[in-house]
């Protein structure tokens, strides 16, 4: 996970925990762009695989469900593999910011990012204490999900002249 998601994703809902973004919840990275829906431009993706029955990942579920931060919850075919893609709403100035590569403007939400790392992810504590010092904008996108062929499809295969 790239400095500008882990800086990111505290500011995402005030609800979320590094157990929502563990391996064991199912947890496979964050996005700042989805290549599958270009046209949501305003929002942060976070991508977790479809099969895990860990007790983070259904209480993760169940927080996620409930969230008014979330957009919409979407399941996508990657290389053959289930994923769940959510798509969080921006709403903090902050998070925009940190889009663009560009350092925090409130003291709060400062804190809230080195609060919910403990302060112990080194690289956010560097990119926190020298924001001049920028960090790489993470230019990975949400994986294009496989091409599955629809019935009209089939049919066009079948009946082309």
């Amino acid at each position: 996970m790239s400095t500008q998601i882990k800086m990111i994703i505290p500011l995402l809902d005030p609800d979320i925990t590094k157990d929502d973004i563990s391996e064991e919840a199912g947890f496979v990275d964050g996005y700042l762009y989805d290549i599958n829906r270009p046209s949501l431009t305003d929002n942060v993706f976070l991508m977790y695989k479809a099969y895990t029955h860990d007790i983070k990942a259904v209480r993760r579920e169940e927080k996620f469900n409930d969230s008014p931060y979330i957009r919409s919850k979407r399941y996508i075919r990657v290389n053959g593999e289930l994923y769940i893609v959510y798509t969080f709403v921006i709403t903090e100035k902050d998070i925009r910011s940190l889009k663009k590569g560009l350092s925090l403007s409130t003291v709060n939400n400062t804190f809230r990012i080195l609060s919910f790392w403990h302060g112990n992810d080194s690289t956010v504590n560097r990119a926190i204490v020298w924001p001049n010092e920028s960090y790489t904008v993470q230019l990975e996108g949400v994986p294009e999900e496989d091409y599955i062929p629809n019935e009209i499809d089939d049919y066009e295969l079948t009946h082309s002249v």
